[in-house]
């Protein structure tokens, strides 16, 4: 039993009053369930015990990752000898015993560092707080938890071990046993009936006599437990000018633990820094800088954890000439200092004054005598690195216990590569990724031999950072239903520093494999269509039969179940082999059909429960269709069906999926009469359909313009079209049906005439010229009806633009697209590629020319002369650009010849390329020319003119890299970021500083045809994905690329940006946003943070943002509704479903898998438009989220952005995730 005092406690104002914080280890993470459970990988779990003798006030307690996902926040006070159960999302993880805490946020599996921290911010206890992988437990197949194996003992990995199996607590989701021990003693502690509890066991040892030491100065001791040293300090920059942004200091945790420094400060003589509440883990760096974009500058390959401090400069600045430092913990406690220079308050003699740009270093790291031995001069200074004692001496020779193991020195960034890449429909199969025609594939799994993996996103990306240089192998999962065009595994060989695009995965739909023919007992021939398996369809189901006895056995009984299913074709499909089943790996065992079921031409075929044994749950379940050799051709997903209702499809075959149709086993499915009480049908009869459903209006262009469509010599309005295609297999006699524009008003309604054929999967084409149907341009719909009057397909649309037609995605059945090319009497195909590859913004630019070299060889061929010209392009975007046929030029028309860049040249994403004279032939005055970037059709990228030398060894550049101004007279810097201008104002000690010599090393040469690996990125702070910010802690400063989706004064303060990563929030309270369009590429820099449960980037200043140019606005990603959530949060979506409620401001669609709560802000000027329940409407806009009450779970909506971002859609669209396929 559990004992916490805010549920139960029997005498709870003696627990209030012996509460206490934890001193040493009695409240202890004492179980981890990583993996999750049996139901869900998801489902994960954590359990802490108080192994003491007094209740614990958990208020103000977090648990936390050392990556802040996830942060639980604790309450409650715990008993003595009492757990504490926190349960991942909700409380079914554990579905038998209450969660106390529900928290969000998942674990590594690779492993995670967690800590647990005391309202003071001080680390009580960890698990795996070392890092590396699990110590114990595991994931699939046996979702073992970790256990601590002695609840007293210290953090180790050997005082962890994995359930098991025999000793087990509690049920998982779907009521199997957990390999675990939720709220209980656990499996692997010394008697696990019975718990000892027993008070802290010190685990601090006391250190042995220190050695002697050679002089008489303060024995040398370590750092006690939970304390921080000064570790390195740079307070004289070599910048010019005031050198207070490039000041910082770096600090140590040389302890066994990790230590929170919230409410910690730094100071100086004059004033003081409050820290952010960052945890420092054991034996690990941290550094504290004046400014994020001064230290980047300076230090360009770090790559470790950095803090800034708030106005920009460390206390009031530290003096070049002598100053002190304090660091303090939240009490006030000196905790560590440092005096220099002629500054002796702290350490006398002060450590020594050091020159410009080196830095003051503890040496031995770890070490602290309060003694100006204790530092030396660094140069180059090394942020980010535990360096060893420059000479072992006598005189500081640590005690045996003295210093800890330093943990791993980071990498630097310059060394670290990544490998990036897509899974993509390879509709050609010919392995190769066509951007723009092939889409990408979300979720699928990437693994890396590293044990790494990843989901692709939405867009088919995915991405592997912070490698070694090695050899890797990148696996991509198989999908069901999909061959592989590309291999399945890829071997990367990556260099130092190198970023590895393009390792891609190609994906097809399997073909479809013929279905035998068999001969029934009529007698009858089935013979599958050419091509593929027949199309069968799930057509009706209903889950919860109550009072109807719908078997017709004489018992309304949970046997009463059934499923429908309807052929869409005009020959009779022998079933033999197909199955029925409900969830994949789980629920009922698959229902096979005998051979000889046959299920006729435009028929209904009827299974009871009784017959194939498939329970489905009433709460929720899936059904699926699959053929004899695994294909699922249909499924479908519900929850909280009503008693005796069916879910049909609107058309039979084809429809979305509805409920308020009523029930008709066995046939067509139609709209309610004036009375909906459910009549129980007898067991399925074929009923034919009087009329053929199969003709679909396909293709429809409103707005013709410069084209000629009918072919009679002048392109005007009556170029208009309309396409209809015939799903069946049969000739139908379109003579009587009827085209029409909206109904009761428009153009007058079309009667086809008779003999009007369309042939078997065949396409017709009706003019407006012989129609008479005027289709407006800004928005109209488009109807097809049958000769009784029925309506067959409909499709509205806005905006149609000039010879640009509205498709569908697969003939006669996918959704509606404009993005196809016209195709009037012929299939839908996706526009082919273009073949010169150029992005829609500009992304490539001229960076950095020298046109007059003379003492130095920069080409590295061992001779310096007029071969060592170069010009320098940069790549500012985030994917690669492929130059293959552009060229490079001086003056058109004259000077030299362009140079043609050759196939296959690649500029990766933030990369520099460099062209030497000796390869391009491109010869540049010193005095007045030009270099041009052109396309291969000859069309401008990019040209800079000079007229004047930008002296010998000198180079014209761009500052900032790509798309700022030029800058004559630049300190060259090839293949790298480009220097700052060189300043003409007084240092402090009044000496003109002139720009710096260039470096005499040769630098190698980087042909562009051979070498296309990129170089690191320019900026002086990294570009990150938006994916890779949604990861970052918060308040931690990031720089991000992208285009925006949601301009400024659209939602106040707020924009919306996205990747192919994702999309994300950035919030400026001024909201002075420069003037800005949808598409338009940005960089944006700011600081992480969550409002309500968005994540979010706040910047401060209008600078903070940058316009790169301008692109084609993002299409919105079309979501089913059940993903609508967190993975899309931040990202233009579209969903279509039905209206299931409304408010004021709000809307409720429902698409048959799940519900989306649209919300028309107030702020937008416009109102909700006018609905009715059940109809069909489209939604664009952003997935946001706003919960009111931490720990800000749920609560995710759409936001539209524009009126015409809601808009009602066509009754008949095939149901969205369904699929089937039409033998051609």
């Amino acid at each position: 039993m559990r004992l916490l005092c805010v549920i139960l406690w029997t005498t709870c104002t003696w627990a209030s009053d012996r509460a206490v914080a934890a001193d040493g280890p009695h409240v202890v993470i004492n179980e981890v369930a990583w993996g999750g459970t049996a139901a869900s990988s998801s489902d994960e779990w954590i359990e802490l015990y108080n192994a003491g003798d007094v209740p614990v006030d958990l208020s103000g307690w977090q648990l936390r990752a050392a990556d802040g996902t996830p942060t639980i926040e604790l309450r409650g006070v715990l008993a003595p000898g009492a757990f504490l159960l926190l349960e991942r999302t909700d409380d079914d993880t554990v579905s038998d015993i209450p969660a106390d805490i529900i928290y969000t946020g998942a674990l590594n599996n690779r492993g995670e560092q967690l800590f647990l921290i005391d309202a003071s911010g001080r680390v009580v206890d960890s698990a795996n707080g070392d890092g590396g992988d699990w110590p114990a437990g595991s994931a699939r197949p046996d979702f073992r938890s970790m256990e601590r194996i002695d609840p007293t003992a210290p953090d180790r990995d050997d005082n962890w071990a994995s359930n098991d199996g025999v000793h087990r607590r509690g049920l998982d989701a779907e009521g199997q046993p957990i390999n675990g021990t939720p709220g209980g003693p656990n499996s692997a502690s010394p008697s696990p009936s019975t718990p000892t509890v027993s008070p802290p066991v010190p685990t601090a040892t006391p250190p042995p006599t220190p050695l002697p030491t050679a002089r008489s100065s303060p024995t040398p001791t370590s750092v006690s437990r939970g304390r921080v040293l000064i570790h390195e300090v740079l307070y004289d920059a070599s910048q010019p000018g005031s050198d207070a942004a490039y000041e910082w200091v770096e600090l140590y945790n040389p302890g066994p633990e990790a230590i929170s420094l919230a409410g910690w400060r730094l100071e100086d003589n004059t004033a003081g820094d409050t820290l952010p509440d960052v945890l420092l883990p054991a034996g690990e760096l941290l550094v504290v800088a004046a400014d994020e974009d001064a230290f980047r500058e300076a230090f360009p390959d770090f790559h470790g954890t950095l803090i800034t401090v708030a106005d920009g400069k460390i206390g009031g600045g530290l003096a070049n000439d002598g100053d002190r430092l304090a660091l303090r913990d939240p009490n006030g406690v000196l905790v560590d200092a440092l005096s220099y220079g002629d500054d002796a308050s702290w350490l006398d003699p002060p450590a020594p004054d050091v020159p410009a740009g080196h830095s003051l270093e503890r040496s031995p790291p770890g070490i602290d005598t309060d003694a100006a031995a204790d530092w030396i001069d660094r140069f180059p200074p090394s942020p980010g690195q535990l360096s060893p004692p420059t000479t072992p001496t006598a005189s500081l020779t640590p005690m045996a216990t003295s210093t800890p193991t330093p943990s791993a020195t980071p990498t630097a960034t310059a060394s670290l590569g990544s490998i990036q890449g897509y899974v993509f429909l390879d509709h050609d199969g010919d392995g190769h990724r066509q951007p723009g025609t092939e889409p990408g594939m979300g979720g699928v799994e990437i693994r890396l031999n590293t044990g790494a993996s990843v989901q692709t996103f939405a867009s088919g990306w995915y991405g592997f950072y912070e490698l070694p240089a090695g050899t890797y192998t990148v696996t991509a999962s198989r999908l069901e239903g999909y061959e592989s065009t590309t291999p399945d595994q890829r071997v990367v060989s990556l260099a130092v520093g190198e970023v590895r695009v393009g390792v891609d995965f190609g994906r097809r739909p399997l073909p479809p494999t013929p279905t035998p023919t068999s001969t029934p007992a009529l007698a009858l021939t089935i013979t599958p269509p050419p091509g593929g398996w027949p199309a069968v369809a799930l057509n009706e189901l209903l889950p919860r039969p109550s009072a109807v006895d719908w078997d017709q056995d004489g018992e309304a009984t949970a046997e009463d179940e059934w499923i429908e299913l309807y052929n869409l074709g005009m020959e009779a499909v022998d079933l033999g082999g197909w199955t029925l089943d409900d969830v994949a790996d789980g629920g009922s065992p698959p229902y096979a059909i005998p051979e000889g079921t046959i299920l006729p031409a435009r028929g209904y075929l009827v299974f009871f429960r009784r017959d194939t044994g498939i329970a489905l749950n009433n709460d929720a379940d899936e059904v699926r269709l699959l053929t004899p050799d695994g294909l699922v051709m249909d499924a479908f997903a519900y929850e909280r069906p009503g008693p005796d209702m069916s879910y049909s499809r609107s058309v039979d075959g084809t429809g979305p999926w509805v409920t308020d149709y009523p029930p008709s086993p066995g046939g067509p499915n139609r709209p309610p009469p004036s009375t909906n009480t459910p009549t129980a049908t007898p067991t399925p009869t074929i009923t034919p359909t009087p009329m053929p459903d199969v003709v679909r209006l396909n293709e429809v262009l409103p707005a013709p313009g410069e084209i000629d469509w009918d072919g009679n010599g002048a392109a005007t309005a009556e170029d208009e079209w309309i396409e209809l295609y015939n799903l069946g297999s049969t000739v139908i006699d379109l003579g009587g049906w009827v085209l029409d524009d909206v109904p009761d008003g428009g153009s007058t309604p079309y009667v086809i005439p008779p003999g009007t054929q369309l042939a078997p999967h065949g396409f017709i084409v009706f003019f407006r010229s012989q129609t008479g149907l005027a289709l407006n341009n800004a928005a109209d719909e488009v109807r097809l009806l049958a000769p009784d009057g029925s309506l067959r397909d409909r499709l509205a649309y806005s905006r149609a633009q000039s010879d640009v037609s509205f498709a569908r995605t697969i003939d006669g059945m996918g959704g509606w697209t404009d993005q196809y090319p016209p195709s009037p009497g012929r299939p839908n195909q996706p526009p082919t590629p273009t073949p010169t590859p150029t992005p829609a913004p500009q992304i490539v630019f001229l960076n950095e020319i020298l046109p007059a070299p003379r003492d130095y060889d920069w080409d590295g061929d061992g001779k310096a002369t007029a071969e060592d010209e170069w010009v320098e392009l940069i790549n500012i975007g985030d994917v690669p650009i492929d130059l293959s046929g552009w060229m490079l030029d001086d003056v058109p028309d004259a000077g030299s010849a362009p140079y043609v860049f050759p196939e296959g040249t690649i500029l990766g994403p933030g990369a520099f390329m460099l062209v030497f004279r000796r390869d391009s032939g491109v010869a540049l005055n010193n005095g007045r020319d030009q270099a041009c970037l052109l396309l291969p059709d000859g069309r401008e990228v990019d040209c800079y003119t000079w007229d004047h030398s930008p002296g010998y060894d000198r180079s014209f550049g761009r500052w900032p890299d790509g798309y700022g101004a030029w800058e004559a007279g630049l300190t060259p810097s090839p293949g790298r970021a480009n220097t700052p201008p060189p300043s003409t104002h007084s240092d402090d000690e009044g000496e003109d500083k002139q720009p710096p010599e260039p470096s005499p090393t040769p630098r190698p040469s980087w042909h562009p045809a051979y070498t296309p690996t990129p170089t690191p990125t320019p900026h002086p702070m990294t570009i990150l994905s938006i994916a890779q910010v949604r990861q970052r802690s918060v308040d931690e400063q990031v720089c991000v690329r992208g285009q925006v989706t949601t301009p400024p004064d659209v939602f106040g303060r707020s924009i919306y940006v996205q990747d192919p990563s994702g999309g994300i929030q950035v919030y400026m309270s001024r909201g002075e946003w420069p003037e800005l369009q949808e598409g338009d590429w940005v960089e944006v820099c700011g600081r992480v943070a969550d409002f309500h449960g968005e994540r979010e980037i706040k910047v401060r200043r209008p600078e903070d943002l940058r316009v790169l140019g301008s692109g084609r606005p993002p299409r919105p990603v079309l979501l089913r509704c059940d993903q609508f959530g967190e993975t899309y949060e931040g990202m233009l979506v579209m969903v279509v479903g039905r209206i299931i409620g409304f408010g004021r401001r709000d809307l409720r669609l429902h698409d048959g898998r799940g519900e989306v709560r649209v919300y028309v802000r107030e702020s937008l000027g416009w109102k909700r438009p006018r609905v009715e329940r059940g109809q069909w409407w489209s939604a664009v806009g952003i997935v946001s989220q706003y919960a009111i009450e931490k720990p800000y779970e749920g609560g995710y909506r759409l936001l539209p952005r524009y009126e015409d971002d809601l808009a009602p859609m066509p009754e008949y669209l095939p149901s969205i995730g369904t699929t089937i396929s039409i033998a051609e």
